[in-house]
């Protein structure tokens, strides 16, 4: 909070399953009561990857008490589904009090018909075309509009986005500045920061040590 710096942690896999969560729970907390503690000089972010072997019932709590110290939170996890576990439903604690949601592939056919189910609606026009011969042997045509309502996104967009390499669905809770979408799901295209070259070029760096 008062020095720019990194600080990795990695818990291996070879932990027994309830050493882990519990290391990863404690050093959650006693960053977020570092906050309270210290000098804020330098903007705090906490990046969880996988983080669903993490969760317990208070998650919801911990996002909470993250968004009132003014520490950004990054969760990555495969499946909404990772998030269900026993009788614990874990998902409405990730939809409240998660502002920005990406989704880079939505393989799981729940995540795929929540994700639709939330795009929203609209209203979409068919148009019919008739045509009909009378006992003259002369033709008449007609044209029949209707209007139904229908969910802004299809499974079919939720497939091509997943097919395409650089597209993701985004949703952004509350719009500000340039993110103006009223809160619905959209189909995003973005390219790689940086090149392959640099990804690879930093990839074989050393990783910085500290006095």
């Amino acid at each position: 909070f008062r020095d720019p710096q990194l600080l990795h942690c990695h818990l291996p896999a070879t932990l027994p399953p309830s050493q882990a969560p519990e290391i990863a729970r404690l050093f959650t907390y006693m960053l977020l009561a570092a906050a309270t503690q210290t000098e804020r000089l330098c903007p705090v972010f906490l990046v969880i990857d996988e983080f669903q072997r993490m969760v317990a019932n208070n998650l919801e709590y911990m996002l909470q008490l993250a968004r009132s110290m003014g520490v950004g939170v990054i969760l990555a996890n495969q499946s909404m589904q990772d998030l269900r576990k026993g009788n614990v439903d874990l998902i409405p604690a990730i939809e409240a009090n998660c502002r920005l949601r990406q989704w880079f592939s939505v393989s799981s056919d729940d995540d795929q018909q929540r994700l639709i189910r939330s795009s929203g609606l609209t209203v979409e026009t068919m148009t019919s075309h008739s045509r009909s011969v009378n006992s003259d042997g002369k033709s008449t045509t007609g044209v029949t509009q209707s209007e139904h309502i229908a969910p802004r996104l299809t499974i079919n967009d939720v497939l091509l986005a997943n097919d395409h390499p650089f597209r993701s669905i985004l949703r952004v809770s509350r719009g500000a500045g340039y993110t103006q979408f009223g809160g619905m799901p959209v189909i995003i295209e973005s390219q790689f920061h940086i090149s392959p070259e640099e990804y690879d070029r930093r990839k074989r760096l050393p990783w910085p040590s500290a006095e």
